[in-house]
């Protein structure tokens, strides 16, 4: 029985960020010429699941995310660590001694 999908409630960021993310899934996939049965397999998710993330759905759990983007190839997984690592805001924060918490519109 499939999973009913429930949207979540998203930034307008979020939601775009999620679908140009299972494109770009997708696109991997094509690139590799992998049908989603043998990516799936490979990541250790459903085929199913792996429709849903390229479709954008923004309820699948990042673990099968990453699992998916390690199938692909390990260093998309790694890179989207070292993006998030990056965090440039977060640096600039840091180097200023911000102590106290922000609102995104202070950045």
């Amino acid at each position: 029985m499939e999973r009913e999908e429930r949207p979540l409630p998203q930034s307008p960021e979020a939601a775009r960020a999620t679908r140009a993310l299972g494109q770009a899934i997708r696109n991997a996939r094509v690139a590799r010429k992998l049908r989603r049965v043998d990516l799936a397999r490979r990541a250790g998710i459903s085929e199913t699941t792996l429709g849903r993330l390229e479709r954008g759905d923004a309820t699948v759990a990042i673990g099968r995310v990453l699992e998916l983007l390690t199938a692909l190839g390990p260093d998309l997984a790694n890179s989207v660590v070292a993006l998030v690592e990056a965090d440039p805001v977060g640096e600039r924060l840091r180097k200023l001694g911000q102590s106290k918490r922000v609102r995104p519109d202070e950045f």
